[in-house]
């Protein structure tokens, strides 16, 4: 069997993805070893895959600018002699430590794969944000240590320009952005969602509400139907917005499950009995049992949404959230509202459209059906092996 290497960035959006495949290769009878930051050892080691720490140490990631050297540098050290290499798309450095190495790679996307189709849709905002990201992970001083070229020294160069033989994309092909514009070399793939309740930590969360102040599992039976989870992520999520929200849904004829973030619960004050704020909240628990999600829209939100059959009110903000919102829109599985200037009527009112409307509920009942005929992490498994063949 093969000795597999995969490198990964930092960020639960993008190593999330990657632990059902990590899992299926093990299971196969292959080594799998995973470079990322201490803090994913748990979940990487759940796979059965070897973990391997940036070698600069735990606090290096920290420090965003040390981020890719310090995987770069990692899987240069190693002595092991890997037979393939599996990066993330955003550590576009990993077709370069594939070349040195003198092995094969793989690609995989966390979100919607880019191509010059895609890309020629994309705002000027969104393309902004890209350059903004590119100088702050790969400042000239990286761009010189690992010898990159004008095809892989910027994140949409090395998409169009430095691509692999594989790509691997975890998002269903019935969601995304012209799908009929991608070659046989990119792998969709439907994430098992159920799998990876097994691999995302759990950990109690705080409720603090007038009716409920214990630490313990979100009681669902105990809940007016229909049921709203809010959550927009951490980068976003801010007092003012949770105090939105409130105003929006309190003392209303349905329940609200928020995720708060980073903002303590304790800090929104007494809450109506039927809103339910957490600091953290198992999301993939809370989507089997609620009606309607209202999301900023990240790859993993949408994603999870579409496997659990959830119709969602979309409030991007950043980067892939506002492909995402769009297609949401687009098939009708939910609706779209902007996070700047939707106030709390204008908030109610779309999550009542999305909870009244039939044919969302249909659309998005039929994509969820749609899912069990999409590509599988074994499909994916089985290409890879293919290359190694």
């Amino acid at each position: 069997m093969a000795s597999i290497l995969i490198i990964n960035l930092p960020w639960s959006g993008h190593v999330a993805p990657t632990l059902p495949l990590a899992e299926a290769l093990v299971k196969r009878g292959h080594k799998v070893s995973y470079i990322n930051a201490e803090e994913y050892r748990g979940q990487i080691e759940k796979t059965g895959a070897h973990f391997i720490p940036y070698q600069e140490g735990a606090m290096a990631h920290k420090k965003t600018g040390k981020i890719y050297p310090a995987a770069y540098d990692t899987a240069l050290f190693q002595d092991e002699k890997f037979d393939l290499l599996i990066y993330d798309f955003f550590f576009f450095p990993g077709t370069r430590i594939a070349e040195i190495l003198g092995i094969p790679s793989v690609r995989v996307f966390s979100q919607m794969a880019w191509n010059k189709q895609r890309i020629s849709q994309a705002t000027p905002y969104f393309v902004l944000c890209l350059l903004a990201v590119n100088a702050l992970v790969m400042p000239k001083r990286n761009v010189k240590h690992m010898g990159l070229t004008k095809n892989n020294r910027t994140i949409i160069r090395s998409v169009l320009l430095d691509k692999p033989a594989l790509n691997i994309v975890n998002v269903p092909k019935a969601f995304q952005v012209k799908s009929e514009t991608y070659s046989d070399d990119y792998q969709f793939v439907a994430l098992p969602y159920d799998d990876l309740v097994d691999h995302i930590s759990s950990d109690d969360y705080v409720a603090t509400s007038v009716s409920q102040t214990n630490r313990g599992r979100i009681p669902y039976d105990k809940m007016k139907l229909p049921i709203v989870y809010v959550s927009l992520g951490s980068m976003y999520t801010s007092k003012s917005f949770l105090k939105k929200c409130i105003g929006a849904f309190g003392n209303k004829d349905l329940s609200v499950v928020i995720n708060t973030a980073k903002v303590p619960p304790a800090a929104l004050g007494e809450l109506p009995d039927n809103i339910y704020a957490y600091s953290y909240v198992p999301q993939l628990e809370v989507l089997q049992h609620v009606d309607v999600f209202v999301t900023h829209c990240g790859a993993n939100s949408t994603n999870e949404a579409l496997y659990f059959g959830v119709p969602m009110v979309g409030m991007p903000y950043l980067f892939d959230q506002e492909f995402n919102a769009n297609q949401v829109k687009r098939l009708g599985l939910g609706t779209r509202i902007s996070i700047v200037f939707s106030g709390k009527k204008r908030l109610y009112n779309a999550v009542q459209e999305v909870l009244q409307s039939k044919t969302i509920q249909e659309q998005t009942k039929a994509m969820q059906n749609r899912l069990k005929d999409e590509g599988t992490v074994e499909d994916a498994v089985a290409r890879i092996e293919d290359l190694l063949a």
